[in-house]
């Protein structure tokens, strides 16, 4: 038994001697570089909080400021790279069980004479919007939803745009998380506390 001890420990210095000087042996370590962060082509401006409220707003809003309704949304976008993008299809999807929301897309013209442009085409560094009026039967007989119905009825909104660029299908999917909203709304309430 202590020669089987003694044969153990004798082997077992072996073993971590000969793993430091395998260590020492080889190059210093290196910690691998982290992976760039993923490039995407479009800059929203809700996600600007050094834009004008008017700039980056994701609703429509009817009445005043002090006493306002949620009729639409209208989300700003801007394209980023050196592509065109096309066939763009956006469409908002609610944290609450009911159908997505289709949004259409509205590019602001490149051409100031003509104020023209293909509206599923968005040019390199050109803006656009995503928009969606809610019909009237999701409003009753209102100009639109106050705050606490289009919360209660649709929560965050989970975005999703699909678009081409340079013949590659691609999307991009962004939350909008029900506290930025009424952050955004709470905004409004507050600017026209201050006029």
């Amino acid at each position: 038994m202590i020669i089987a001890g003694a044969v153990l420990l004798l082997l077992g210095g072996l073993l971590l001697g000969g793993g430091l000087l395998m260590r020492s042996a080889s190059g210093p370590v290196i910690a691998a570089e982290a992976p760039e962060e993923t490039f995407s082509k479009i800059s929203w401006a809700f996600d600007e909080p050094a834009l004008p409220l008017a700039e980056r707003a994701v609703f429509t809003l009817s009445g005043s400021p002090e006493s306002f309704l949620i009729n639409g949304i209208s989300i700003a976008g801007v394209n980023n790279s050196d592509e065109t993008l096309t066939g763009l299809e956006a469409a908002l999807s609610p944290d609450v069980k009911r159908p997505e929301l289709r949004l259409e897309v509205a590019v602001v013209p490149q051409d100031p004479k003509t104020g023209t442009n293909d509206a599923l085409s968005v040019p390199p560094g050109a803006s656009f919007r995503l928009n969606f009026l809610f019909p009237p039967e999701a409003t009753g007989s209102a100009d639109g939803l106050s705050v606490e119905d289009f919360f209660e009825s649709y929560g965050g909104l989970l975005l999703t745009l699909r678009y081409a660029a340079d013949g590659t299908e691609k999307s991009v999917i962004q939350y909008l998380e029900p506290e930025m909203l009424k952050t955004q709304l709470d905004e409004v309430s507050a600017q026209a506390g201050e006029s």
